[in-house]
């Protein structure tokens, strides 16, 4: 055989052992972009994250003060919000009584709002003070306030046909003064509805953001919904959508929505605790966590309209305001403990690029804008909460950007609902305000 023809064959044969190794490569490792494959791969595991934590998820999404000078809303993360987080904690319960309601002429009154019921397991930071007076409580209030001629205050927590209230040690005077200077300076105004009060400021700037996010790893983060990541299939659904499934699981990725959905119908995962959340709140951690500054709402507390109806539902917080569009929410379905369903936004918030300041409507202006969206309802039978919706468009996702809008969050007694802009009113969603 002559040199040339056998170096030929040698180079020749070289290069399909190189290009046999690449194919197998990305055939194992779950790149190919069309059809089926076996996703069997040697990648690291992820490693169990410790966000967001109980005492982050677990607490109020609102507390309402009310004094002789009106209402006002301490928001998460405000100065206001921590200071009255503080007393609570701090407070000595000296007795307690039981009452059919709350006395009507109190000097002020603080209620602190969970978005779930809560427990001594789930809120044990502020209910620990008073374990040995209200025993085995569970609710989704507790009220701070000072009874006329009372030199300290009461706590009172909500029960079956009433109240058991436990007089503690804290000061009236310091935060009766406390509860007039925080209504002072931002006073809302109070819109009763059949679903419960809605609360509008009456002259209030939020600030607009446009955010920087990140996108988690997609396959370490897929691999950790599988006892065994070496033997699930990946099918293509399109260009878009990517399926794992090892015939039991699914999870779906869809690039377009950026959102990530896991199903197990038969719920295989043991639960860890007794409380459902707690063990919702593991699952997050262990399959790729979630941002810190979350709150948990069950499906009686949840701020938004959600058609699939989540067990769970942990609500992204910025400066002190829901994001408000569902896209955002890290959604759990369980049954008997275990996780049935789970979907998470494939984007994390990472720092604020851009901001600037935003006044919102007040109570008389918002209402003339929502008159003209549906003339037929009545202002009783509105749900009104001010928050974030998440926008996006093709400028800021080719730069790994989204744009946080201030809206009002509006739900009507008929069903309809809407995001309106809260600085001009105008629709930003229909009837589906996802």
């Amino acid at each position: 055989m002559k040199p040339l023809v056998r170096t030929g064959k040698t180079v020749l044969l070289v290069a399909l052992v190189v290009l046999s190794i690449v194919l197998s490569y990305f055939l194992w490792s779950g790149n190919l972009k069309e059809g089926s494959e076996i996703g069997i791969v040697q990648d690291s595991p992820m490693p169990t994250e410790t966000t967001p934590d109980v005492a982050h998820a677990v607490r109020p999404y609102r507390i309402v003060v009310q004094a002789a000078g009106g209402t006002t809303i301490a928001n998460p993360d405000s100065s206001a919000y921590t200071n009255w987080l503080s007393a609570l904690a701090t407070a000595h319960a000296l007795d307690r009584t039981t009452i059919h309601q709350l006395p009507q002429n109190v000097d002020f009154q603080v209620t602190l709002q969970f978005g779930t019921k809560v427990n001594h397991t789930l809120a044990g930071k502020w209910l620990n003070p008073f374990s040995s007076t209200i025993g085995k409580w569970s609710g989704r209030s507790i009220i701070l306030y000072k009874p006329k001629d009372d030199t300290n205050c009461r706590v009172a927590f909500p029960v079956d046909n009433g109240m058991m209230t436990v007089k503690t040690d804290l000061p009236a005077t310091t935060l009766w003064k406390q509860a007039d200077k925080q209504v002072s300076a931002a006073p809302y105004d109070v819109l009763d509805g059949t679903s419960g009060p809605s609360y509008i400021p009456r002259a209030l700037s939020m600030s607009e953001f446009i955010y920087s996010v990140r996108q988690p790893d997609t396959l370490p983060l897929v691999h950790t919904f599988f006892v065994n990541p070496q033997a699930i299939t990946r099918i293509q659904q399109d260009q878009n959508t990517s399926l794992w499934t090892d015939g039991s699981r699914a999870v779906l990725w869809d690039k377009q929505t950026m959102d990530l959905q896991y199903e197990d119908p038969n719920g295989t995962q043991v639960p860890l605790h007794d409380d459902a959340l707690l063990s919702g709140i593991d699952f997050i951690h262990s399959h790729g966590g979630g941002p810190q500054s979350v709150i948990a709402f069950d499906q009686l507390g949840s701020l938004t309209v959600n058609p699939n109806a989540p067990s769970y539902v942990l609500t992204q917080y910025v400066d002190g305001f829901p994001i408000l569009s569902n896209t955002a929410n890290y959604n759990i379905n369980m049954e008997n403990g275990r996780v049935l369903e789970y979907d998470r936004p494939m984007w994390v918030l990472e720092q604020p690029v851009a901001q600037s300041a935003v006044h919102v409507l007040d109570r008389g202006q918002l209402l003339n804008k929502l008159k003209s969206l549906d003339p037929a309802d009545t202002p009783t039978n509105l749900r009104i909460t001010l928050g974030y919706a998440l926008v996006t468009n093709q400028s800021l996702s080719a730069q790994n950007e989204v744009q946080l809008q201030p809206v009002y969050y509006v739900t009507s007694g008929s069903g309809a609902g809407w995001m309106v802009d809260a600085q001009s009113g105008s629709l930003v969603l229909g009837s589906d305000p996802s």
